[in-house]
Parts: C-alpha cells; structure tokens; sequence
C-alpha cells in the first residue's frame, strides 16, 4: 500500500505540473499529458484504498493502471521524438554559421541529445511502470491467501481499522 501511495502522489505531483506548465506556455501535449497523469494517479490511489481494506482487487487495479502509465509515458516520448526529429532546423543555431560552429553539425547535436533523452524517458516509462505492474500482480495472489487463511474475525479488525 505504501508503495502505490508513493506512486500516486508522485503521478499527481508530476501531472499538476504539467498541466501548469503546459497551459502556462500554450504546450496542449502537456495539458494532455497532464490530465492523463491525473486520471492515472486518481486510479493509483484508488486501488492503495483498495488494499488497505484487504481487497485483492486493488493489486489487479494498480497493476492495469501502471501499464497504463507506461503505455501513456512511452506515447508520450515517441510523440516528442517524432515531432522534434520532424521540425524544421532551428534559425538559432542558423546564426552559429559566422561563429566556426557548422550549423548542421550542432542540429545533429540536438538530433541525438533528442534520440538519447526521449529514447530514456522511453525506457524509463516502460521499465519502472512494468515492473511494478508486476509487483501489483503478484501481489494480488499473495492477498487472496491471506484472505482464505485469515480467520474472518481477525479480517473485520484489520478492515475496520483501514
């Protein structure tokens, strides 16, 4: 449980700022992001209430939610890389010409720093989520065993207290 509360008040940080900052520089790609992000936490700390009362089927939630999570993050790196590999070259580094730089050399700089950076969030957004939609799956066997070797009286406590 304290791991999908981690999870769904750092997604919530995360799409808050997006939407701010999207919205503050006119970036709708963030704004959706952002609203994304904010249905995603609204799911995560869902199923950690789920948990808490010892309900197996937060872990089956947290789980479809973090591939969710992934699915959005790797979307979202493969839309900023298409978008950046497709953008006209940049009239700053244009003006590099009369400064030594070889202007097409640094566009090339900013190609790959853009391949490297999206390709990371990428991996990253795929990687982390996935293997903690995994630890939500497992976990959903280890609660319904609890559950059937838990005698009732000591499970209405637990539920009560959460």
């Amino acid at each position: 449980m304290v791991v999908a509360l981690v999870s769904a008040w750092t997604i919530a940080v995360f799409a808050g700022l997006s939407l701010l900052l999207g919205a503050v520089s006119r970036d709708w790609v963030s704004v959706v992001l952002g609203l994304a992000m904010g249905g995603i936490a609204y799911y995560e700390f869902r199923g950690a209430g789920q948990l808490r009362r010892l309900d197996w089927r937060g872990a089956h939630v947290l789980g479809i939610n973090q591939l969710a999570f992934a699915a959005l993050l790797v979307l979202y790196a493969a839309w900023q890389l298409v978008s950046t590999l497709r953008a006209p070259p940049s009239p700053e580094l244009a003006q590099l010409a009369g400064s030594g730089v070889d202007p097409a050399a640094a566009e090339d700089l900013v190609r790959l720093a853009a391949v490297l950076l999206y390709g990371l969030v990428a991996a990253v957004g795929l990687l982390g989520p996935g293997l903690t939609a995994v630890y939500y799956f497992t976990r959903a066997r280890v609660i319904r065993r609890v559950i059937a070797e838990t005698p009732a009286w000591v499970l209405e406590v637990l539920r009560a207290g959460a």
